[in-house]
């Protein structure tokens, strides 16, 4: 998930490129680094943040209208400022920054070893960069051309940028399985791995596929195949505006986007279902309606987030539409020999960005089985759009917090829309049926912002169970799982998804005990085993699991709302001390799962039995011939 940004224009290219690299942390990476050409090629690159980048610019500035960025994930070698991008030639002629993986690196690095090369770094990157520098010495080809023969022999993935003290107008530029897009100015150009870094200056833009690079200028840029033939693009207008990449007053994007899913959901269903007709219309399927009819399966594939919703998908196609629906893993998908059979079979792939490499190949290995594929993509023009046969946009606009959230809600709007679509027209959905269900689901933006609006009330249920241990996500058609994969992303612990009529045939547990944000000793339930009735223990609740209260200090009282002592404090006033546990609860405080008291006893009965056969046994004297 590395970031780039390139640019070539009139501007100060430090500037903007710093503040391109700002709106594509989002990304995650571990070291950032600059290279800016002015009469002289000049690198800075440092080990974590992008703030150490623009602390160290501030240093040791930076001059030049041509330049590129780069946020780095470590992939080879650890995150220190050597390993970070760019990374130079040996004589300082040119620089590159990369993403992706060149797998036949190694061997490329002993060949080059042999000719005299050293190495600075532990990255696959600077190989690249010696081998396009060896081809350069051998031949005395200008750059690109050095670098379009250096790709026909690597193995791997790739988007990169390359630029040149010697060749200063120009930035070079090449994609294989990581996204890259021109953006096009007046009078200057961008390349990005996605359009943020630019959109306040351009919203046209040029895709670049697969096998594909570019030679990019001030006044114009040339696209070719990685074998050297030419290649006509066409320009695309971008949707977005400035402010929909802009944080808008709130702490962070996950933030602003849970609160944005209202809107979302408007513009996902606008025009699309209109429930005053009786009407549901999905302009990007209306071609491939007839073989949607005759279709007898269609396969859902997807990763993470887009995987789940895809799982909700299966309920609402099956049950609207009446047809067989399976939903894969995109990445094991690709790895097997599905069987697909041209003309009853749909494989139709969900995915936020149109990029995901996973999901890529699986559209491809469907397209080269002869099945009819489908997109349901969030970014406008992506590969995947490109790619696929017919597909649905979200229209959610661009989600820039890692944890999906209204890309996730908007999936599953039109996944729903799609099944009600399906059942319309393959007939097995009646008028009155399709209006009740138009109806529900053009309130659902109306509904989601009146749960929205108790933003107070869910911050402090968020308060309540921050220091929890675990999380169990009980409910139906899957949805949960979305819930159980948000936890690990946001830093929180590991949280488990169940169907919930499946909780009376799985194993029982003892709850897990922790202190909430009152220093209240919070205790979960623990769950009954063989059918037998649960016994609660939850310490709040009243029983005999409750522990005793300790008797109150002499300094304080105890509040006569919830019971809690409290102590005088330093101004006279009475102040809340969280309530400890009784002693023997003691081990609880160190985070141990609870035990009810009738699993000791058992424990203790169980020990006694076996203790007493162990001493009959050797009491035990074996008569002669025993």
């Amino acid at each position: 998930m590395c970031g780039i940004v390139g640019y070539i224009g009139q501007r100060q290219a430090a500037d903007l490129l710093v503040a391109g690299l700002r709106r594509l942390e989002y990304r995650g990476y571990d070291s950032a680094g600059v290279a800016v050409v002015n009469g002289e090629l000049s690198v800075r690159k440092k080990e974590g943040k992008v703030d150490g980048l623009a602390r160290l610019l501030e240093a040791s500035p930076l001059h030049g209208t041509v330049g590129m960025g780069h946020t780095r994930w470590a992939t080879h070698g650890a995150p220190t400022d050597l390993n970070a991008h760019p990374h130079e030639s040996a004589d300082g002629r040119f620089a590159m920054i990369h993403n992706g993986i060149i797998e036949n690196y190694g061997p490329l690095r002993d060949q080059l070893r042999e000719k005299g090369h050293t190495f600075k770094s532990e990255t696959d990157t600077e190989v690249l960069v010696h081998f396009v520098d060896q081809i350069q010495q051998e031949t005395g080809l200008p750059l690109a051309e050095s670098i379009r023969q250096a790709l026909t022999q690597v193995v791997g993935a790739y988007g990169i940028v390359a630029v040149s003290r010697d060749e200063p107008d120009q930035l070079i530029v090449a994609r294989n399985g990581s996204p890259l897009l021109l953006g096009i100015g007046d009078g200057e150009n961008f390349v990005a791995s996605d359009a943020s870094p630019f959109i306040e200056y351009t919203r046209n833009v040029v895709y670049l596929t697969d096998g594909e690079m570019a030679i990019v200028r001030r006044d114009g840029y040339d696209v070719m195949s990685i074998e050297g033939a030419p290649v006509a693009k066409e320009v695309h207008a971008l949707e977005w505006e400035l402010e929909q990449i802009e944080k808008g007053g709130f702490e962070h994007f996950m933030l602003k986007e849970i609160m944005e899913q209202p809107t979302a959901l408007e513009n996902a269903m606008r025009g699309r279902v209109r429930p005053e007709e009786g009407v549901i219309k999905l302009g990007g399927l209306e071609e491939v309606l007839p073989q949607l009819r005759e279709a007898e399966r269609i396969v859902i594939c997807a990763c993470g987030t887009s995987w789940h919703a895809g799982l909700v998908g299966e309920y609402l196609i099956e049950r609207f539409a009446r047809l067989n629906v399976e939903v894969e893993y995109a990445s094991e998908f690709r790895y097997r020999n599905p069987v697909l059979t041209p003309g009853k079979d749909v494989v139709l792939v969900i995915s936020q960005s149109g990029e995901t490499a996973d999901t890529l190949a699986a559209v491809r290995q469907a397209k080269a089985a002869g099945v009819l594929t489908l997109g349901l993509c969030n970014a406008v023009g992506s590969t995947i759009a490109r790619e696929t046969d017919a597909g649905v946009y979200l229209h959610a606009g661009p989600e820039i917090g890692v944890a999906s959230t209204k890309a996730f809600t908007a999936q599953v709007t039109v996944l729903a829309q799609i099944a009600l679509l399906l059942g319309t027209e393959r007939g097995v959905l009646s008028e009155e049926d399709l209006r009740t269900n138009l109806d529900a689901l053009a309130a659902i933006p109306a509904q989601l912002h009146s749960v929205l609006a108790q933003d107070d009330r869910i911050q402090q249920i968020a308060r309540d169970y921050r220091l929890a241990s675990n999380f169990l996500y009980l409910g139906r058609r899957r949805a949960q799982a979305e819930g159980d994969q948000l936890h690990p992303r946001r830093g929180l612990p590991r949280g488990r998804d169940e169907a919930r009529p499946d909780r009376a045939h799985r194993p029982l547990y003892a709850g897990r005990v922790y202190r909430d944000a009152r220093g209240d000793v919070r205790e979960g339930g623990v769950e009954h085993r063989g059918g037998r009735r649960p016994r609660r223990l939850d310490p709040r609740d009243h029983g005999r699991r409750q522990p005793r209260p300790r008797p109150p200090r002499r300094d304080g009282h105890r509040d006569p709302e919830d019971g809690r002592r409290l102590r005088a404090a330093p101004d006279g006033r009475a102040a809340a001390a969280p309530q400890l546990p009784h002693r023997r609860h003691a081990r609880l405080q160190r985070g141990h799962a609870a035990q009810p008291r009738q699993v000791r006893h058992g424990r203790v009965v169980r020990r006694a039995v076996w203790l007493v056969l162990l001493l009959a046994g050797c009491a035990h004297t074996p008569a002669p011939g025993d």
